[in-house]
């Protein structure tokens, strides 16, 4: 009767030992196919992550039988080598990518650097201005690349930047400076031919008049603000003072035709 219950006991483990690789078998499968499936996926990084996550549950994953046992490992580890080669490639390839990217922003400081430093007049700063600024969006969109040397050339970078900033901002403030002794410099001839515009002292206020005019050209650009204004001030005193000269001229004309007859 035991020897029985034993046999009986035996056969009932074995029913349940291969129901349990059938099990097994049908889950590793199951985690092979979705293994082979990543080769296709295309995200490498995602691939991966995913792959982590199959060898994790290869290995809470209970055995098969033993004629199965490695046919089905050396599937899921085949599955495995291509995607580490794919990885592998793409790895070498944003590798390379990287150092291609390195060289442009490398190109576009030396552009930066080679660059003349200091300007003599607005035309040429507005200029320069749009140069250093397309210069700087190239850089930008770029953006940060994962590579030892990219600190380096934003710092670089930046201080060129810094650099140009502080020359433009140091041209425009002596412009803004000179525009402003400009400014008083043609106020002064306002004031001139204001005091000329009545003068009968016609010799004197006529040389005067044409040395201030002569004068106002030379003097550079003063704020827009008050360009126009002075401009019709200045014209207005000498167009007065010159309309009385050419009245003054008629009248003395008409007294020499009456003198001829």
């Amino acid at each position: 009767h035991h020897v029985e219950n034993f046999y009986e006991y035996v056969k009932i483990n074995k029913e349940l030992r291969d129901l349990d690789f059938k099990k097994n078998r049908e889950a590793k499968e199951k985690l092979i196919t979705k293994a082979e499936a990543l080769a296709d996926e295309k995200s490498i990084s995602n691939a991966f992550r995913e792959l982590q996550t199959l060898h994790k549950k290869w290995k809470e994953t209970g055995p098969v039988e033993r004629e199965n046992r490695e046919p089905m490992w050396e599937r899921f580890s085949e599955a495995t080598k291509k995607l580490h080669d794919k990885r592998e490639e793409f790895q070498q390839e944003l590798a390379e990518k990287r150092e291609e990217l390195i060289a442009e922003k490398k190109a576009i400081l030396e552009k930066l650097e080679a660059r003349p430093k200091n300007h003599d007049t607005h035309r040429k700063w507005q200029d320069a201005i749009k140069e250093v600024n397309d210069l700087r969006e190239e850089f930008r969109k770029i953006g940060r690349i994962n590579h030892p040397e990219n600190d380096t050339l934003w710092d670089a970078f930046r201080e060129e930047m810094r650099n140009f900033n502080k020359a433009k901002n140091g041209f425009y403030k002596e412009l803004k400076q000179e525009h402003h002794d400009n400014l008083e410099k043609k106020k002064a001839l306002i004031a001139i031919a204001e005091e000329l515009k009545e003068s009968e002292d016609w010799s004197h206020a006529t040389n005067e008049m044409k040395r201030i005019q002569a004068e106002w050209k030379r003097i550079g650009h003063v704020p827009k603000s008050e360009s126009d204004k002075i401009w019709k001030q200045f014209r207005a005193a000498c167009n007065h003072y010159f309309d009385r000269l050419s009245e003054k001229h008629k009248a003395r004309d008409k007294e020499f035709e009456g003198n001829l007859d």
